[in-house]
């Protein structure tokens, strides 16, 4: 512009000198804010990133700090669970309780060191918890708890029963859905500090010694009861079993329940020992149900079950009284070898799918299949008791007991 100013006229030189002067000036001046502008800008990204930094390195620091606490309860209340004093063990349990539940990534690990301690070598008192024969068994063994006899390791029987009810309470508590809830959606929604379920946990309780079980309406994913005792009626009815389920070689002195119970995998009983009566009313078995050699001395319920898988009961012992009435065999059912010690009623039973075999089994008392039918299938292999015939239908064939005249 100064330059243009040099060729104008002379009158107007001056004129647009000034105003060559007042625009550089105002360009100067321009470049100056933009360049303190760009200036500003980094020093505030600079210091918004330090901030970041900070705010970084201080929620790390505060995550080490919660993590050793965390770690801090959990070792100090697996050492009161070592404590001979009963309360002290209680105390520890409570506070596992309270780590596993304000941390839901530490529930797994307290469950296990929960089913640790009640997989521990125990020998129960003659209590409630015992039958009139149990308890004469157990008298000879150990002292009445009402003595207050101490047992190994000095710890006191009555307050180890007390530590042993709380740490199966525990579980209960934890793996019981809400009266009304949806287990799957439960499952979906997954853990929360703020609610009392805890979603996805594997129980294994094998070789426990369990008292007054009370497992009622719980949901669980694999499941480890091989070997227990149960001592006192034990209750599974409306349970929930996502995954596996073992209860081989378990023994149940009491009554058992697990009438409404849900086996989404495949269920084993082989080899436990019923003592007393065994109720599964209404299970739903989605996968195998294997009940070999398995001993049932009292009444033995499975009436409205539905066995969607094959369900073996091979050289199975049923007791007093046998009930599968309204039950459904979708894919076949063994029962080769199997003793029915006193009357057995498979009345009103669907029988489908694969084979079904009674071969070799021996009935004590009397067995009725009445109205029971069974789905044709032109490569049937069936074997039935002794005394009951199919008659062929359209869609079914009928169970229809021989007349003493007919018999071969």
């Amino acid at each position: 512009m100064w330059i243009i100013a040099n060729g104008a006229a002379s009158a107007e030189q001056p004129s647009l000198h000034i105003s060559s002067v007042k625009y550089g000036l105002g360009c100067f001046a321009a470049a100056a804010a933009v360049a303190a502008l760009l200036l500003n800008f980094r020093r505030q990204l600079v210091t918004e990133y330090a901030h970041d930094l900070e705010l970084r390195k201080q929620s790390h620091v505060e995550a080490d700090a919660a993590e050793r606490r965390v770690t801090e309860l959990y070792v100090k209340a697996v050492e009161q669970l070592g404590h001979a004093d009963g309360v002290v063990r209680l105390g520890g349990l409570y506070a596992l309780e309270r780590v596993a539940q304000k941390n839901v990534d530490q529930r797994q690990t307290v469950v296990d060191v929960i089913c640790g301690y009640l997989r521990m070598p125990y020998e129960p008192p003659a209590s409630r918890y015992s039958s009139d024969e149990e308890k004469q068994m157990l008298s000879k063994a150990s002292a009445d708890p009402a003595d207050g006899a101490a047992m190994g390791g000095g710890r006191d029987e009555r307050q180890e029963l007390q530590v042993r009810v709380t740490a199966q309470r525990i579980l209960r508590n934890h793996l019981r859905i809400p009266e009304g809830g949806n287990v799957d959606d439960l499952i979906r929604r997954g853990g929360s500090p703020d609610r009392a379920f805890w979603p996805d946990i594997d129980v294994d309780l094998s070789e426990a010694t369990l008292l007054g079980f009370d497992f009622r309406s719980c949901v669980v994913r694999v499941a480890k009861f091989g070997r227990a005792s149960f001592y006192g009626s034990v209750g599974f009815g409306e349970a929930t079993f996502l995954e596996d389920v073992q209860f081989g070689s378990a023994e149940f002195l009491g009554d058992a329940y697990f009438s409404g119970a849900t086996f989404r995998k495949d269920a084993y009983f082989g080899r436990a020992s019923f003592h007393r009566s065994a109720t599964f009313g209404e299970v739903e078995f989605l996968a195998h149900a294997m009940f070999g050699a398995v001993r049932f001395s009292g009444d033995a319920m499975f009436h409205s079950s539905v066995f969607t898988a094959a369900a073996w009961f091979t050289r199975a012992t049923f007791g007093d009284f046998t009930i599968f009435s309204h039950a459904r065999f979708l894919n076949g059912c063994t029962f080769i070898e199997s003793v029915f010690r006193g009357e057995t009623y498979f009345g009103t039973v669907m029988f489908s799918g694969d084979d079904v075999s009674f071969a070799k089994s021996a009935f004590d008392g009397d067995v009725r299949f009445d109205n029971s039918r069974v789905v044709n299938r032109s490569d049937s292999q069936d074997c039935w008791p002794a005394g009951w015939d199919l008659v062929p239908g359209a869609d079914f064939a009928s169970l229809v007991e021989r007349k003493p005249d007919e018999e071969v």
